[in-house]
C-alpha cells in the first residue's frame, strides 16, 4: 500500500481565509482567493503600512535564517511589503474607529463616511492612512497623562510627517486620487490646529515664544495650502463615493429667513456696528483700508449666518471657508497686528468658540481672544464681544 503523501501545513495564510477555513495560497500583496471573491486581504494592509518603523515600536530584523532555525512565532514578513502592521498602528485604527472619526464629522449625517468609507479607501493609499495613525495619536495624547502623552506626540508628528511627504509626492491631483486628497486635507487641518495645543516647540522668532495670536496666523498659512486641495477636487469628490462630504452645509446658501433667525442678536448688533465703524474710519482716515476689510466682514457674517445657534453642525466647514477666503492684503495686516484687522479676528474667535468642545479646537479662541483684548486701545475694544469668545470666570 503506497505511503501517504507529506503534508506541509501552513500557519502564515491571511486572516480572512483562515475565517473561511480554506486553504490560503499566501500569494502577495493579495492572495489569489481574496481576489478573486473581491475580498480585503489582511496582506494588503501589511503592503500599505508605514515603509519605516514609527519611534518607539522596534525595527523587524531582516537577518537570513537557516533551515535548521526553529520556527517563529510571528509570521515571515512579506516579500517586497515592507513592516507589518504593528500593535501601535492597531491601537491608533481601533481608537479612530471609535473616537476620533466622529471629531471631524461637520454633522451627524456624514459621521458614517469617516468611519467606514474612509479607512477603507486608506488602506489603498499611505500618506491618507499615515494621516488617520497621526490624527488618532494625537488624539490620545490629549487623553492621556505624561510619559503616555509624549510617546503619542512622537508618534502622532512621525505619521503626520508621512502624510504631509505623500501630499507632496503627488504627481498631480486628478479623479482617481481626489477622495483621498480630500479626506488626508481635512484631517491635515484638524491636525494643525490640534498640535500647538500639545507642542511647546513654537516660536515667535529670535527665540521668542509664540503667542496664541502668532500661533493662529501660522495656522491659518498652513491650512490654506491643504484647503486649496479640497476646493481643487470638490467636482471630483461630488461624483464621489465621499459626495455627502463635499456637499453638507454648504456656506453662503441658506435662506434669508434662516439667516435672519440664527443669528444670535448680540452677534448681529455688533457685527452692523463694526461694518459702519469701518465705513466711518475710511471716509475720515485715506490710510485705513475699508476696502479690504470690507469684504473680509460680508465673509464672516456669512459664515455665522450659515450655522446653527443651536448645534455645531456646519462649523467646521465655516470655520475652513472663512479662512480660505481671506485676502493676502488683510492676511499682512494680520502679521503687521494692525488693530482694526485684530477686531475682526477676535469675531472669528466667537465661531471658534462654539467649537470648543472639540478636543482640536478646546480654549485656542479664548486664548488668542485675550491676547488681542490685552493689546487693544478700549476704544476699539468695546465693539467686541468678548462675552462670546470667552467664558466667564467671575
Amino acid at each position: 500500500m503506497p505511503s501517504r503523501r507529506a503534508h506541509s501545513k501552513s500557519r502564515h495564510g491571511c486572516l480572512q481565509c483562515k475565517q473561511r477555513r480554506v486553504k490560503c495560497d499566501e500569494h502577495q500583496p493579495i492572495c489569489l482567493r481574496c481576489k478573486a471573491k473581491d475580498l480585503p486581504c489582511s496582506y494588503q494592509a501589511m503592503s500599505t503600512a508605514s515603509s519605516s518603523t514609527p519611534p518607539g515600536t522596534g525595527t523587524a530584523s531582516t537577518a537570513a535564517t537557516s533551515p535548521e532555525t526553529t520556527i517563529p512565532t510571528q509570521p515571515p514578513l512579506p516579500c517586497q511589503a515592507g513592516p507589518v502592521l504593528n500593535s501601535q498602528d492597531l491601537e491608533l485604527m481601533v481608537q479612530w474607529c471609535t473616537h476620533t472619526y466622529a471629531t471631524l464629522s461637520r454633522n451627524h449625517a456624514v459621521e458614517w463616511i469617516w468611519k467606514s468609507v474612509i479607512p477603507r479607501r486608506a488602506v489603498h493609499d499611505p500618506a491618507l492612512m499615515h494621516g488617520i495613525l497621526a490624527l488618532s495619536a494625537l488624539h490620545l495624547a490629549f487623553l492621556h497623562p505624561h510619559p503616555q502623552r509624549k510617546e503619542y506626540l512622537d508618534t502622532a508628528q512621525w505619521h503626520h510627517h508621512k502624510s504631509i511627504s505623500g501630499v507632496r509626492n503627488m504627481e498631480a491631483l486628478s479623479e482617481a486620487n481626489a477622495s483621498a486628497a480630500y479626506a488626508l486635507s481635512n484631517i491635515i487641518i484638524i491636525f494643525t490646529f490640534a498640535l500647538p495645543l500639545l507642542s511647546d516647540s513654537g516660536s515667535g522668532g529670535e527665540g521668542q515664544p509664540a503667542t496664541p495670536y502668532d500661533e493662529l496666523l501660522r495656522i491659518f498659512h498652513m491650512s490654506r495650502a491643504s484647503l486649496r486641495i479640497l476646493v481643487a477636487v470638490s467636482e471630483w469628490v461630488q461624483a464621489s463615493d465621499l459626495a455627502i462630504l463635499a456637499t453638507a452645509a454648504p456656506v453662503g446658501q441658506s435662506s434669508t429667513h434662516t439667516r435672519a433667525s440664527t443669528l444670535p442678536s448680540l452677534l448681529d448688533a455688533a457685527l452692523r456696528d463694526i461694518t459702519s465703524l469701518n465705513g466711518r474710519l475710511g471716509e475720515d482716515d485715506s490710510h485705513h483700508p475699508s476696502e479690504v476689510y470690507g469684504p473680509v466682514l460680508r465673509q464672516l457674517r456669512v459664515a455665522f449666518e450659515s450655522t446653527s445657534s443651536e448645534s455645531k453642525d456646519g462649523i467646521i466647514t465655516a470655520l475652513f471657508w472663512w479662512i480660505f477666503g481671506l485676502s493676502s492684503e488683510f492676511l499682512n495686516l494680520l502679521g503687521e497686528r494692525d488693530p482694526f484687522a485684530m477686531v475682526i479676528l477676535a469675531f472669528f474667535c466667537a465661531l471658534m468658540h462654539r467649537l470648543r468642545g472639540q478636543w482640536w479646537m478646546d480654549n485656542w479662541a479664548e486664548k488668542v481672544a485675550r491676547d488681542i483684548r490685552g493689546s487693544l486701545d478700549p476704544s476699539l475694544a468695546s465693539f467686541v464681544p468678548w462675552g462670546l469668545c470667552l467664558e466667564d470666570r467671575s
